[in-house]
Formats: C-alpha cells, structure tokens, sequence
C-alpha cells in the first residue's frame, strides 16, 4: 500500500507512524487510521494539480457570473445594465448587449462590454483580462459580508472615482 502510495504521487505525513502492522487482527484499523487522519499528503505535481482543482479557478463561484455594460444615451455615461441577473457566458453577454444597443428605442449604444465577476481573485483577474471589456477600471472587492455567499465577491468596476461605496479596488487596469 505504501509503495501504491508513494507511486500516485502521495508521501506520508511526518506526524504518522512508518512502522508496520504485523497481526492481522489490527491491519484495518491501521490502514483506516493512516487515511482518515489525514495521514498521506500530496506532494509534487500532485500537490499542484489538486491545488488547482480544489480551488475556484477552474470553476465559477456564482451561476450567472458575466454582467453587461453601454452607454446610457440620454446621461452620456457607461453604466451597468440589469438584465434580470448576470449571464452565464461571454458569449450570451455580448450578444445581449448587440441586441439592446441595436434596438432604436433602446436607451443605450456602443460602446458595450462584460465584466466578470465571482469569488476568486485570480480567476476574475484572468477572465477580465482575456475577454472583459476595454472600460473596465478596475477589480474591485465587496466590503458586504454577503457578498461571499452570492459568489460575488470580486466584481469589476467602470468609474473608480465612486469608490468607497461598500467597494474598493484592488486591482486597476491600465488602459
């Protein structure tokens, strides 16, 4: 077992004991002790492979994660549209936005953009700068205790001059 162990990329804890149990009478005991205790740990590329997967990179913290922004025609200011809630891909966003600026009795028009948002830092800071829009000012953070909860945590800003709103930045983008 050890030796199938130490193969997957697994080492024993310092904290556990290397010896062996002879008896059969305490071999399972001994096994189930070694691993619901926590004893193997991951090391190598398996430690980065299961840091990676266990975290909120690779998956979305909120279910409608992409928001949308235009201009608003009458005011002659970018500002975020409410379309119900947010959408589930860049894709929909974009294309949501296209339809609204189109529509002549809509109150909006070029230029439209999406942000990202949700409750890991880095993934937002990626997700924003592959496909976020070219206003976006910033990565800012909630200051509402909630706001972990609705995996909204990190969200994206289009004026930082109304900073300190229950938000600060932490990330500026320097367009």
């Amino acid at each position: 077992m050890v030796v199938c162990m130490n193969a997957a990329g697994y080492e024993l804890a310092d904290h556990c004991s290397r010896t062996f149990v002879t008896s059969t009478e305490n071999y399972g005991r001994y096994w189930y002790e070694r691993f619901h205790r926590k004893c193997y740990t991951t090391s190598g590329p398996s430690h980065l492979r299961d840091t990676i997967v266990e975290s909120d990179l690779l998956f979305d913290s909120a279910p409608d994660q992409w928001i949308g922004y235009a201009r608003n025609r009458a005011e002659n200011r970018l500002e975020w549209i409410s379309l119900g809630q947010g959408m589930k891909t860049h894709t929909e966003c974009i294309n949501e936005l296209k339809r609204l600026a189109s529509d002549s009795d809509s109150n909006y028009s070029e230029p439209i953009g999406c942000g990202y948002e949700g409750n890991n830092y880095w993934r937002v800071r990626l997700m924003n700068a592959l496909w976020g829009g070219n206003e976006l000012r910033c990565i800012a953070v909630d200051e509402d205790p909630e706001a972990a909860s609705t995996g909204r945590l990190y969200s994206v800003a289009l004026d930082v001059s109304v900073e300190g709103q229950g938000w600060h930045c932490v990330h500026l983008y320097q367009r």
